[in-house]
């Protein structure tokens, strides 16, 4: 009979481990980049894991990384119940880290330095807000079109010639050049 009460204990703390929850103690990472991003977990009853692999949504040709918070609420997923063999679903909102937007109609990404990044599909407008200090880097070597009005608050910088559905800025200045010289003003200023 004892070895009938082994095998139903064991059987039942392998049934509670498949699915158990947790938060994230710490992520383990390797400055070389020679092995994967792990994440060591707690759970309520005191368990912590040894580093384990998260959940990302994209992990083959395409790739995306965000990693895990300390203290970051997890689901731990271990196969046959072995712990030792999980895989960490992050995500869980809570009161510590609740939902970035209350509405079904927002997406939003909210990040620990202030910066938001959300989409309100009901009115239809795509908003990035930067921490003060913060700079916006978009890099597209075949160009960018945009379509529609644009607002500028603030000034613009080009290091190249500006041209609008006439001509250049540089084919003004040139134009304002020979018309200064042509009639015996002094010379423009050489812009």
């Amino acid at each position: 009979m004892d070895e009938l009460q082994y095998q139903i204990s064991e059987l039942y703390r392998l049934m509670n481990n498949l699915i158990r929850p947790g938060h994230v103690k710490e992520l383990t990472t390797d400055p070389d980049g020679l092995e994967l991003d792990r994440v060591i977990c707690t759970t309520p009853d005191g368990l912590e894991t040894r580093p384990l692999p998260y959940f990302v949504r994209r992990s083959g040709a395409d790739r995306e990384d965000w990693k895990p918070s300390p203290g970051e609420p997890v689901v731990i997923f271990s196969p046959g119940g072995i712990v030792e063999t999980g895989y960490v679903l992050c995500g869980v909102p809570s009161d510590a880290f609740p939902a970035a937007s209350p509405s079904a109609d927002v997406h939003r990404v909210v990040y620990s330095d202030g910066a938001e990044i959300e989409y309100d599909k009901a009115s239809h407008v795509l908003k990035a807000v930067l921490p003060q200090g913060a700079r916006m880097a978009l890099v597209s070597d075949g160009g960018i079109t945009f379509t529609g009005d644009l607002l500028v608050n603030g000034n613009i910088t080009a290091t190249q010639d500006v041209t609008d559905s006439v001509r250049s800025m540089q084919a003004d200045r040139d134009i304002y050049n020979t018309h200064a010289n042509n009639n015996h003003n002094p010379p423009a200023p050489n812009q």
